[in-house]
């Protein structure tokens, strides 16, 4: 793989993003006992609001591990976003794509939450 031609990086150290670029990055975890975990993000950095905004984007979370969760939570409070715990991750599954609490649209918290009480299971 010839990697000067990709237009990929992988960053050793913090950094300003390029700002003709757009905002998209992988993270990839490789545990030890085999649990493997990726994801691929994209900026949303714009849709963040003060916590007293009407109308403010939710975003959920969900793990098994109450530190790594809280840590989420207040980085999502930090970018302007109310945080939504789906927890523990075997109940997480309205997250998923395409179930109501995957939703492609902004939406608060009251609704994100009402989409994750009211999901059912397909059968």
């Amino acid at each position: 793989m010839d990697w000067a031609e990709l237009r990929l990086a992988v960053p050793r150290n913090g950094g300003a993003w390029p700002s003709d670029t757009p905002r998209i990055a992988g993270l990839s975890s490789f545990g030890v006992s085999g649990t493997n975990a990726h994801a691929v993000m994209e900026a949303i950095n714009t849709d963040g609001a003060p916590a007293s905004s009407p109308n403010r984007r939710a975003l959920a979370y969900a793990s098994d591990h109450r530190e790594a969760a809280g840590y989420v939570a207040g980085l999502y409070e930090e970018l302007g976003f109310d945080a939504v715990d789906a927890s523990p991750l075997s109940e997480s599954w309205p997250l998923e794509h395409p179930r109501p609490a995957f939703p492609i649209f902004p939406v608060t918290k009251e609704r994100l939450f009402a989409y994750l009480t009211t999901a059912r299971r397909a059968a």
